[in-house]
């Protein structure tokens, strides 16, 4: 008879009297039947479990576990991982596999600067060269130097009209306002224009004079002013000619201006600023037709008769020499006083130089009283 009793923690024998027996046997191998365990040993009888089968395929990406009947098992997951890639910003596991995704943000918004992502350093740059723009359109012709964006020539913003005060702004660009500044609207005929809502008008006409009295002056809607030679009387500035008249636009003089004041006495002349000029003078008057009556006690005009004398008032007298010098008395209505005067005696020529000699407008008109 076989005793056995399929506990390899037990030693099986057989007693005459009783039959099979067991024992505990600690010093077997035994199994607990789970492969998730090593080790097993016998302890009373009992095989007891070893250690836990370690399960780990080093794979992020798979969840490890043993299965009593199977062993390990290593299921795929989708943990988060580790790629090894630094320009990945998303690692997650896929088919047992860890996926990166989401690339690095390199960027720094400088166009002067070359990007790139290395592995495993990381965002690399890069200095480069060309043309960039430095975000202000108010700058033209920017370019890189030493990695930075240097702005260009500022933007010149002109519309062309003097009725708009021109600006740029480094967001919108040009910027034309209006404004009511003075503005010139194209007519050479206009003057003081000034700007309203972006255009030029509202002025007053322009006075066209050159101060010349020869020249006409109009304005001309496309030369502006002209001036056209006239032939109006003018002066020449000159007090000794009149009847001045513009020709060829210039006064040219006129006829030479008398100067006579019909007075013996004076000699006349004429100065360009202030016109005639009468200054007196010693003149001699000579009748040489005139002898004095001594028996008559008058004058005796031989023929011709002389012509109306003038009254004239001359130097102080003199007396011409002779031996006789009577006197006379010249005597006028309306004249105060008395003057003596010299002549000579008849029959000699009446000549002399009065002081103040009054004479009438004819020979008759004049009476003389001989004093001795």
């Amino acid at each position: 008879m076989v005793c056995d009793d399929k506990n390899p923690c037990t030693s099986d024998s057989c007693d005459a009297k009783t039959g099979c027996k067991s024992a505990a046997d600690d010093s077997g191998n035994c199994s607990d039947n789970n492969v998730c365990t090593t080790g097993d040993s016998c302890k009373g009888g009992v095989c007891l479990a070893g250690s836990i089968t370690p399960c780990d395929d080093q794979n992020p990406c798979t969840t490890d576990s043993c299965d009593a009947g199977k062993g390990c098992i290593f299921a795929n997951n989708n943990a988060t991982c580790n790629d090894g890639d630094v320009c990945t910003q998303i690692d997650i596991c896929s088919g047992g596999v860890c996926v990166g995704s989401g690339k690095l943000n390199c960027k720094t918004g400088n166009p002067c600067l070359g990007e790139s992502c290395d592995s495993k350093l990381g965002c690399t740059y890069e200095q480069l060269n060309g043309d960039c723009s430095d975000n202000n359109v108010c700058t033209e012709g920017d370019s890189c130097a030493g990695g930075v964006c240097q702005p260009g020539a500022f933007k010149l913003c002109e519309d062309g009209s003097v009725c708009t005060s021109d600006s740029c702004d480094a967001k919108k660009g040009c910027v034309f306002t209006v404004n009511n500044g003075s503005c010139d609207d194209g007519n050479p005929c206009t003057e003081g224009e000034t700007c309203n809502g972006g255009k030029c008008g509202g002025g007053q006409a322009k006075l066209c004079d050159d101060g010349n009295p020869c020249t006409t002056d109009l304005c001309d809607a496309f030369k502006g002013c002209i001036k056209i030679s006239n032939s109006e009387p003018c002066s020449d500035n000159n007090a000794c000619t009149i009847d001045d008249q513009c020709s060829g636009g210039g006064c040219k003089p006129g006829a030479v201006k008398g100067c006579d004041d019909n007075n013996f006495c004076t000699t006349d002349s004429c100065d360009s600023k202030g016109g005639c000029v009468g200054v007196g003078t010693g003149n001699s008057m000579s009748f040489p037709s005139a002898t004095l009556d001594l028996a008559k006690n008058r004058p005796h005009w031989q023929n011709p008769s002389p012509p109306g004398l003038r009254t004239s008032e001359c130097a102080p007298f003199r007396r011409l020499s002779s031996r006789f010098f009577p006197k006379i008395y010249a005597k006028k209505q309306g004249l105060p006083g008395q003057r003596d005067l010299s002549i000579a005696p008849s029959p000699q020529p009446l000549r002399f130089r009065p002081a103040i000699f009054y004479a009438a407008q004819s020979a008759s008109a004049a009476s003389f009283a001989l004093r001795s």
